[in-house]
């Protein structure tokens, strides 16, 4: 059994269960990668388009708050999500889910916990 989690990760999924049913994927998720072009007038902006639709076992995290100076407060909330396999869901790449605040792929894990599935590490900030 595992302790309590105390640094602030989310809890990945146990590489030792078994393999999960694709029926525990309930929350759908907009995949989404970033393209930056050059706006009319010399500046760059960046568009995020979607590229597929996934569904996740999502795990959330511990939440920290985040304060510098000069600028308000905000809150930092991380999650590890379970996935099947996309090739696009990279480091960078984020996932929108309903009117949430999208979540950012910090890290791809496709070794756990079977093959065909990825652990996704997320990070957003509200």
């Amino acid at each position: 059994m595992r302790g309590p989690d105390l640094g602030g990760e989310a809890a990945g999924p146990d590489a030792t269960a078994p393999a999960p049913l694709i029926g525990a994927l309930r929350t759908p998720a907009q995949l989404q990668t970033a393209t930056d072009t050059v706006t009319p007038f010399g500046g760059r902006t960046r568009v995020w388009s979607t590229v597929s639709v996934i569904w996740l076992a999502l795990t959330p995290g511990r939440g920290i708050e985040v304060v510098e100076p000069g600028l308000p407060p905000r809150r930092r909330d991380r999650a590890a999500a379970l996935a099947r396999d996309h090739p696009a869901a990279v480091r960078g790449a984020r996932l929108v889910i309903g009117a949430e605040p999208p979540w950012r792929i910090l890290d791809v894990s496709r070794r756990a916990p079977t093959r065909g599935f990825m652990t996704l590490n997320l990070e957003r900030e509200t």
